[in-house]
């Protein structure tokens, strides 16, 4: 009986030793994946950061050419001639958003 309760106590000791182990290994791949988290979301915020949001324009002043009608919007605003280049790679509407 004695060597029985023994071996049992070894094997507890044994499991626990092990759990320790993996809760380590939980904290690390925890703090890794925080870590690899916060590179994504700074990747993906560096990757917006040359994208322009215009708010309140009149609804359907771009007529049927958004892409044209902002750029025109930035050459005022930049206070340019029609000869300066905007590179714009698309455009898009968006539905309005209620501020108040």
């Amino acid at each position: 009986m004695g060597n029985r309760v023994r071996s049992v106590e070894d094997t507890l000791d044994t499991r626990g030793q092990e759990l320790e182990v993996l809760r380590k290994e939980v904290c690390m791949l925890n703090d890794q994946l925080l870590d690899l988290q916060m590179h994504a979301e700074d990747n993906e915020n560096r990757s917006r950061r040359s994208n322009v949001c215009i708010r309140d324009a009149p609804p359907g002043a771009e007529g049927s050419h958004l892409v044209e009608y902002v750029t025109d919007l930035l050459r005022q605003l930049l206070d340019v001639d029609g000869s300066y280049v905007v590179k714009l790679d698309r455009a898009h509407l968006t539905n309005p958003i209620n501020h108040n």
